[in-house]
């Protein structure tokens, strides 16, 4: 059945782009990157908008806005020069299992959504990206057996008054041009950064655009932290653009729908100019992201990259050929070789040529016209606020690896072998990938004494239970696998079944060796940490 109600519209007022223009000409680098105007609003499903009764018992709340017009029949014409996009941020979104927002434009060639229970944030609030045109409609469906009514208010719109990005095919963009200087990081100055640019995402919050970085930690658990300027502002209902970068270099679209919204504020600091958050949604798998390594040494390296959103556009790479100056909190660039950065680029990371956050962007003079002089807060002086995020072992390390999470992770050692009275220590390692049906992966004992009979101990966690000849390094332990030797040069190794429910699961070995020719000591070997993989 069609709907039979007029959908009313809110009539948001113009903007004076030139003078908008002209301001943004005068904004300092230590700003974020405007390219909307905001408008606060209290449009909710009390106050704006018309309900309609669906046949099944559903309701369905509408509500378009537009920008500017002249009302001629009734209708509404627009009179100004179009808004590029319009996106919202909701001060309050809070709705039942069941309910759906969809966000259009008038000819539904961009629709956003659905947008339901599984976008609840801690705060209760929301945000959209921008949807192109200058005309949107919400429809809100909520389901005759709902828990509870729900709750959408939103608090703010956004009229982009500088294009960020100007036509959607099948949910990629073509995006407009950055300074002509600025190298896409799917050129060749690109190689080698790979794991670094996928770190790295574009940040739309309310009418502004930043770059930011995810970091690694020492417990390389993969806790979602990010890295901006704190001029960026609060960060709660920001939307992360990952993988917004071209194709090719030059060439191609750069996909805009790999994104997350929504994080916590962990550490902020205005001198130093940082904010780290918390992503709050889980960063899907597909994404393929990366936690960079950093490092606090403080230590000028011998040349360092920037990967960045100048103007809020696909993704690119800076360089350095020189090192870094020091100046106060900050890392100096005195002259960037590739590239520049602009407005946009502010949180973007400095990277050391060892592939270590170092520092954040977050003021200088540089453009493709003056590639001189930016600033990056130093990671050393920003410290204090961010150790127990990025340490919270408390290990005191100066620098860390990056972490891949989709990676198939080495097997890794833990504590140590132990021995009776005599002999050598044992030790165990892997040999092989420990993927799902790989049949040359093997655990091996190697140091152990001859005239052996070995066990193989497997448990689900670590353990630390001595015993008067050694540590049990294995929680719980299963009796896996036996196997003698007489040479004791060869050690005990073993094919470990996998199966596919084992994928993604970790265990621990650790074999205990009694050696009869030796008086009957017995060894225990360190432990071995496997996670399978697909």
């Amino acid at each position: 059945m069609p709907l039979t109600q007029h959908v009313p519209s809110q009539v948001m007022p113009p903007v004076n782009e030139a003078v908008l223009l002209m301001e943004d000409a005068r904004r300092p680098k230590n700003q974020p990157f405007r390219f909307g105007k905001a408008f606060p609003v209290a449009l909710n499903l009390a106050n704006s908008g018309v309900w309609e009764d669906l046949p099944n018992g559903a309701r369905l709340w509408r509500l378009r806005i537009v920008y500017a017009y002249e009302l001629t029949h009734d209708e509404l014409r627009i009179a100004s020069r179009d808004a590029r996009s319009i996106n919202l941020t909701f001060s309050r979104f809070h709705v039942p299992d069941g309910a759906e927002l969809y966000i259009y434009n008038d000819d539904h060639s961009h629709v956003l959504g659905s947008y339901n229970a599984l976008n609840h944030n801690p705060d209760g609030r929301f945000a959209t990206e921008a949807v192109l045109n200058d005309a949107i409609t919400l429809e809100y469906m909520e389901p005759s057996w709902a828990d509870f009514p729900g709750e959408l208010e939103v608090g703010q719109v956004v009229h982009a008054y500088q294009e960020i990005i100007v036509y959607i095919i099948k949910g990629a963009a073509q995006p407009k041009a950055a300074g002509a200087c600025e190298v896409d990081v799917n050129c060749p100055q690109g190689v080698g950064w790979e794991n670094e640019i996928d770190a790295v995402a574009r940040i739309l919050t309310g009418p502004y655009l930043c770059t930011g970085s995810l970091l690694n930690n020492t417990a390389n658990e993969g806790t979602q932290y990010f890295i901006t300027a704190s001029h960026c502002g609060t960060l709660n209902s920001a939307i992360f653009y990952f993988n917004y970068q071209r194709s090719g270099c030059g060439t191609g679209t750069a996909p805009l729908t790999q994104t997350v919204q929504g994080s916590t504020q962990m550490a902020v600091d205005t001198t130093i100019d940082y904010r780290l958050v918390k992503i709050t949604p889980a960063i899907p798998a597909s994404y393929g992201v990366y936690y960079a390594g950093w490092d606090r040494t403080d230590v000028a390296p011998s040349s360092s990259a920037c990967i960045h959103h100048p103007a809020g556009d696909p993704k690119k790479i800076s360089h350095d050929y020189n090192a870094p100056l020091k100046s106060g909190n900050d890392w100096h660039i005195n002259q960037w070789d590739v590239g520049a950065t602009e407005g946009g680029s502010s949180g973007s990371p400095l990277y050391s040529v060892a592939h270590r956050f170092i520092g954040q962007l977050w003021g200088g003079q540089s453009d493709c016209s003056y590639p001189y002089h930016d600033y990056y807060g130093r990671l050393a002086k920003s410290w204090n606020g961010v150790k127990a995020y990025l340490d919270p072992l408390n290990t005191g390390a100066t620098s860390i690896a990056g972490l891949d999470p989709n990676a198939c992770p080495s097997p890794s050692n833990y504590g140590t072998g132990e021995i009776g009275s005599t002999g050598t220590m044992a030790l165990v390692s892997a040999s092989g990938e420990p993927t799902v049906g790989n049949p040359s992966f093997y655990i091996v004992l190697t140091g152990a004494k001859p005239n052996q009979f070995c066990c193989m101990l497997s448990g689900d966690s670590q353990a630390s239970v001595p015993y008067a000849w050694g540590t049990v390094l294995v929680g719980a332990p299963n009796f896996l696998r036996t196997y003698s030797a007489t040479n004791g040069s060869g050690g005990c190794s073993i094919n470990i079944p996998i199966t596919s429910g084992m994928v993604g699961t970790t265990k621990y070995y650790q074999y205990v060796a009694r050696d009869a020719g030796y008086g009957g000591d017995v060894q225990a070997s360190n432990g071995l940490m496997v996670t399978f993989c697909p």
